[in-house]
């Protein structure tokens, strides 16, 4: 498939996988149309009052009840419903208000709105009101003023901009509401409506959860403030009162819409963000009081509809706290039962959609006619309380009910997401494989039509139309890749699944994905990968570690990164460590500085870089030491963020190492900004070990693209579980944003504290891009990543939770979710850093054409040998009547780096000189008073500019007199088009004493240290019924050490040259084809694609010697002779043969049904030499000696012995059999009677050879047997010899 096409259709199946999670598990509960049902026709109250300290704790209510003496009061001396109120993740503002107010769990679609504005409609307790007056936050308040609560919800907030976390007189909204409760009590226009009955209200007190995020739930100004909030209910109650001349009709609601954890955050499912206080009190509660009552948030929707007796809010699933509401009697039973109702009609409501909707569908079995029936008798219960029982048991199927039809579609949509995951992977497997696909699969089609019909099906329901997308996609990577994946599994994967090692491999490879699953759930596990790379590190270190100070530097910052993950979780210190930044902002300048200022001419980037990191130290020591917050600092923080983020695009250094320090620096210098404790430190030991990571890379080139995958991989978990896990990243911490805001702005906060998260990420993606400079190494990488993220991805999906703890729910599907989400966010960093971070310059391309190049590989060197380019006489040539050519080549700062100097030479008899000129700005280029600009230097094409102005060094173009070139100097000469990097030009000058072709031009040769080749070779044991029983296969293995590619269009290797070292034979050129003049060595020509591209860093495998070696397997044995008996094995044993040419020495790999099961070193074998190796025995060929005294015994001058050898073979090939036994331990013996084969006459199967017994011979197949039996006569003197 072409690679955008690919790229776009992976990207958008991830985004589709990405945003499942959602019809999944975050699907919106509200419907409409359902019947309203009044919860009591006797009224309670005829007004309700409802506090919400926003942010306040459980724990910091109750166990501190002396800082709250007015409600502490109410608790101990008046009748008062007191305990925890539990709520649900997100523990945020706008959902906990939500199931307070109207009584449901909001599904989290509301985070698109910011938790401000309803995504749909739904009813509340507001609603049924017959007024409401709500005053406090302009993010909370506005927000149940829609649809039927419009015009009879009076609404008085503070401006946003009053919403100011970042100073201690947080509590000022607080006393805001008071003041303004009591002019509005004053304002006589509304007397009227304030003397109705069932009105509400609200009040909204935020100061405790803004000076909780900025100063902590453990500081002496957020316990000030619930000392505030206290006063405050104690004059509004007493407002209120008097208004209504103590008429005893008020009840009063106290609560909170979530808690707040120790490090000033809320959002996850910690108990401290999820237990909330409550206390209610006032009309409508009995005489007696609890305090250790425990209920749903979503409970107090149906019961403030209890004591006003409002119509149940149709959304509510909230059930009534009939057990705080004692004693029961038939009023409050109805008021129960008419909550069961209310939520009957959600279930009804929901099985009228799917039934109309669905083509099948089973129903849930409520038995709502048994229950109602009983309700209509009241002698099927002995008393209420068994009524009361009954009704809650009913409740309780209900909501079962309600949460079948709710996932109705769950499992099928699980299904389609999982094989959208596993057509996906097979996408990517058929992008990196090649094997031909049949144009027909009968299973492949199948699977098209299944994914079709599935699609089909869902459209004719009615599905929503991101169902449709599922089975789409599915649809899509099915008609792409089906009929590969299906050709790819009967090809490899039915042989493999027979054998048990393809299991285990399946297995550990399963444990291995283990390791990156694990610090998902818990975060220090990351430091066991980090360790495992520290000791890669320490195996590798090269000599003394003196000598390898880059690969020891690695190594001290492997084992410094790795204590991060043990430091708690950031966020969870109690303190502010703004000395950690200070000194992590001191330590990047003095490196920037020191590294940079050796440099002749100094950047102004590298001072505008200095300048912001400076700033943003000052910024954050003002901001979180000094606790200045000024919108001064807020506008320096935003410049220094801007400038940052463009100022590496404007870099002009042309070494990429310079490119990558400078975008460090400037993500260092906005991640001070974002900085509260130590995660400064972590980053920048990460940019260090980045640094220092892409530099042993240079060193040691990765063989491996698999490892390095899984090496990349680990440092992306790394920076991502550095300093945080997922309650950090769940939760809300606003003061690592005071740098750049503190007035409340979700999107805006939200934004920045993401932004904090993926920087480390980009870190390691830059040097990533870094180390794999080649675009198809670059390419195998992506995708390598992408299988392992979707395998894990996979497995995440597997395991998220829909029971058990709001906790373990919340993080199970965050984890699959963030990961999902890193997957997209890595695709489009690695592109990023791509642009951002190889594009530095053209250091690493050619400067010359490719075409024709012929490399020759010694065994302790490497020749290169190709065409140079002819300059033309009449420019460059001064002396016109000289007879002689000049002709030159162009080699990068790299390549001549990698070259050996002194072999630069050209295959010419005529050289007569050699001149080597650095160019810094290789565009222009001078022949004595003659100056010549070329557009591209691997064209002859020149243009001849003239000095006009030799002040200002003026030129013009000699052709175009119109076009004129302004030159600072003669190596900095300025033009519209981006000038190749430094270079060096060699010119060879050649007296031609015969006029010589035009096209004609000599070769240049040297020798290139980043290539080496190595000979491989692989014996394959054929499986049963092959006409062969074992090939050989022989490669050269060449590596490219070097930073960029090169094409080559001839290439061979020399064998034995050690006498030769750095001598190479000269290159004759004949017709189009390079031939070699050798005598004595051995020359090997491979076959192989007229042109080939080896890649940097890379291996390319070569086959050779096809045709010129000769194998043969048998099985071996080889005994001395003993009067004894003896069983065993036979040994598996080959002869390689060399035919017509010479085969160099090298590794043997030897297979057996497709498996490795031995090694061996082969040595050079000369042509038609023979070389015999064993390796390990056949356990399916064995023998059985039988020794036998015939005549003779110990006493006698001889004796003669029977032997007889019966070989077995229980394969299912014939096996052939070299037998050798010695006899060297004998001195006088004689051999007789040895046994001849049926099917050769007389000939015998073994023969005497000197004094050795040997021979050739086959034992049949399928439990086939062969005897080889004599008789030898051992003699005690040479006298007793007949």
């Amino acid at each position: 498939m072409e690679i955008k096409r690919f790229i776009i259709l992976i990207l958008l199946s991830h985004l589709v996988l990405f945003y499942s999670i959602f019809d999944v598990y975050f699907t919106s509960p509200i419907n409409h149309g359902m019947p309203l049902h009044t919860s009591t026709r006797t009224l309670r109250a005829k007004r309700l009052v409802l506090f919400v300290a926003d942010g306040l704790r459980s724990d910091k209510f109750f166990e501190h009840l002396n800082n709250t003496p007015y409600l502490n009061s109410i608790i101990e001396k008046r009748a008062s419903l007191s305990g925890i109120s539990h709520t649900r993740v997100p523990t945020e503002s706008r959902p906990g208000h939500v199931a307070i107010i109207s009584g449901f769990y909001e599904d989290v679609s509301a985070v698109s709105r910011g938790w401000k504005e309803n995504p749909v409609e739904f009813d509340s307790v507001f609603n049924r009101s017959t007024y409401t007056f709500g005053f406090g936050s302009p993010d909370i308040v506005p927000m149940f003023k829609r649809g039927q609560s419009y015009e009879h919800f009076y609404v008085e907030c503070y401006h946003s901009n009053d919403e100011e976390f970042g100073n201690d007189r947080a509590h000022e909204l607080d006393l805001w509401v008071e003041r303004q409760f009591r002019k509005f009590l004053l304002n006589n226009t509304l007397e009227n409506e304030l003397s109705k009955d069932k009105i509400i209200f609200f009040f909204h007190l935020l100061g405790i959860d803004t000076n909780g995020h900025s100063h902590k739930p453990w500081s002496d100004v957020y316990m000030k403030n619930i000392h505030i909030v206290d006063g405050i209910v104690q004059r509004l109650e007493t407002l209120i009162e008097n208004y209504y001349k103590n008429d005893q009709k008020t009840t009063y609601v106290f609560t909170s819409d979530h808690g707040m954890t120790d490090w000033g955050s809320h959002g996850a499912g910690d108990d401290t963000e999820t237990l909330t206080p409550l206390l209610v009190w006032g009309s409508g509660i009995r005489a007696s009081h609890h305090k250790d009552v425990h209920i749903e948030q979503a409970d107090l929707c149906p019961l403030m509809s209890y004591f006003l007796g409002l119509d149940y809010s149709i959304n509510s699933v909230g059930r009534l706290p009939i057990d705080y509401l004692l004693p029961v009697d038939e009023e409050i039973l109805q008021a129960y039962l008419q909550n069961a109702r209310q939520l009957l009609e959600q279930v009804h409501k929901q099985f009228d959609i799917l039934k109309n909707r669905l083509l099948y569908f089973k129903s849930y079995n409520l038995n709502e006619d048994k229950f109602f029936d009983r309700m209509q008798k009241s002698e099927s219960y002995r008393n209420l309380y068994e009524v009361k029982d009954d009704i809650k048991d009913f409740m309780h199927h209900v909501a079962l009910a309600s949460h079948y039809y709710h996932t109705y579609r769950r499992f099928l949509l699980s299904i389609l997401i999982i094989a959208g995951f596993l057509t996906t992977l097979s996408t990517i497997l058929y992008q990196l494989n090649s094997i031909n696909i049949p144009l027909f699969s009968p299973i492949g089609l199948l699977f098209k039509i299944l994914s079709i019909l599935i699609f089909i099906l869902l459209l004719i329901e009615q599905s929503p139309w991101t169902y449709l997308l599922y089975p789409g996609l599915v649809c899509v990577h099915t008609w792409i890749s089906a009929d590969f994946i299906i050709e790819w599994i009967q090809q490899k994967g039915f042989n493999q699944m027979k054998s048990f090692s393809f299991w285990l491999k399946i297995f550990m490879i399963g444990i291995f994905l283990q390791t990156y699953i694990l610090p998902f759930f818990h975060r220090w596990t990351i430091s066991i990968g980090i360790f495992l790379l520290f000791i890669e590190a320490v195996r590798r270190w090269q000599g003394s570690i003196i000598h390898d100070r880059r690969r020891l530097a690695y190594g001290i910052l492997l084992l410094i990164i790795l204590i991060f993950p043990f430091l708690p979780t950031l966020g969870t210190i109690k303190i502010t460590l703004a000395w950690c930044t200070v000194l992590s902002g001191i330590l990047i300048l003095i490196f920037h500085y020191l590294y940079f200022k050796s440099e002749s001419q100094t950047s102004i980037i590298y001072y505008i870089q200095r300048i912001c990191l400076l700033l943003a130290i000052i910024d954050n020591y003002l901001v979180h030491h000094l606790l200045i917050r000024s919108s001064w600092i807020h506008i320096v923080s935003w410049i220094i963020l801007f400038i940052s983020c463009f100022l590496p695009f404007f870099s002009s250094s042309k070494y990429r190492l310079k490119r990558l320090i400078i975008i460090f620096t400037s993500i260092l210098t906005i991640y001070i900004l974002l900085s509260t404790q130590y995660e400064a430190l972590f980053v920048l030991c990460l940019c260090s070990l980045m640094l220092a990571w892409v530099l042993t890379s240079e060193q040691q080139h990765q063989e491996n693209i698999w490892l390095f995958t899984f090496q990349s991989l680990l440092f992306i978990l790394l920076a991502f579980f550095g300093t945080g896990n997922f309650a950090s990243v769940n939760s809300f911490d606003p003061s690592n944003v005071y740098c750049f805001l503190t007035v409340f702005n979700p999107f805006l906060m939200g934004a920045v504290i993401i932004f904090k998260i993926i920087l480390p990420i980009l870190i390691v993606n830059c040097a990533t891009a870094y180390v794999i400079k080649n675009p198809d190494i670059i390419r195998y990488f992506r995708l390598y990543i992408l299988i392992i993220c979707d395998l894990l991805a996979l497995e995440l999906f597997f395991v998220i939770k829909t029971e058990g703890s709001w906790l373990q729910i919340g993080e199970s599907i965050s984890r699959y979710v963030i990961l999902m989400a890193m997957i997209v966010i890595l695709t489009a960093f690695h592109f990023l850093a791509t642009t951002i971070s190889l594009p530095l310059s053209s250091a690493d391309s050619s400067l010359n054409d490719e075409d024709s190049v012929a490399i020759r590989f010694y065994a302790n060197f490497t020749q290169i040998v190709r065409p140079m380019t002819k300059l033309n006489p009449s420019k460059y040539i001064l002396d016109q009547s000289s007879t002689y050519e000049c002709y030159h080549f162009n080699l990068t700062e790299t390549e001549y780096s990698q070259i050996s100097i002194d072999s630069l030479t050209v295959l010419d008899p005529n050289v007569t000189e050699r001149i080597i000129t650095y160019h810094s700005m290789p565009n222009f280029e001078q022949a004595g008073s003659r100056y010549f600009y070329r557009r591209d230097l691997k064209s002859n094409e020149t243009i001849e500019i003239e000095l006009l102005n030799p002040k200002d060094r003026v030129f013009r173009e000699v052709q175009q007199p119109n076009r004129y070139f302004y030159l600072k100097s003669f190596d900095d000469l300025e033009y519209s088009t981006i000038p190749v990097i430094p270079y060096y030009n060699i010119k060879f000058y050649c007296n031609i004493s015969l006029p010589l072709n035009s096209s004609f031009a000599p070769f240049l040769s040297y020798h290139d240290n980043s290539f080496q080749w190595t000979p491989r070779y692989t014996l394959d044991e054929l499986p049963t019924g092959s006409n062969k029983q074992i090939e050989i296969h022989a490669f050269a293995d060449i590596r490219n050490n070097g930073s960029r590619p090169i094409s080559f269009e001839v290439i061979e290797f020399v064998s034995e040259d050690i006498k030769l070292y750095k001598k190479p034979f000269e290159f004759s050129r004949n017709e189009t084809s390079y031939s070699a003049n050798i005598s004595g060595i051995y020359l090997i020509e491979p076959n192989f694609p007229s042109t080939s591209i080896l890649a940097p860093y890379s291996t390319q495998s070569i086959p050779f010697l096809q045709d010129d070696i000769i194998v043969n397997s048998f099985n071996y044995y080889s005994g001395d002779f003993l009067p004894v008996n003896s069983t065993g094995k036979l040994l598996n044993a080959f002869n390689i043969t060399s035919n017509t040419s010479f085969i160099p020495n090298g590794r043997i790999l030897i297979n057996k049904g497709g498996k490795f099961i031995a090694q061996t070193d082969l040595p050079n074998i000369a042509i038609g030499e023979t070389y015999t190796s064993v390796y390990g025995y056949n356990t399916e060929v064995s023998y059985r000696r039988k020794v036998t005294i015939v005549e003779g015994d110990e006493d006698s001058s001889s004796m003669t012995y029977y032997v007889e050898y019966i070989f077995k073979n229980s394969s299912e090939d014939d096996a052939r059999i070299y037998f050798i036994e010695s006899f060297h331990s004998l001195k006088y013996f004689q051999m007789k009677n040895i046994s001849s084969s049926d099917l050769n006459g007389d000939i015998p199967d073994v023969v005497i050879h000197d004094i050795n017994l040997r021979g050739y011979f086959i034992v049949p197949s399928s439990n086939g047997q062969k005897t080889i039996s004599y008789n030898v006569i051992v003699y005690k003197t040479k006298s007793s010899c007949k």
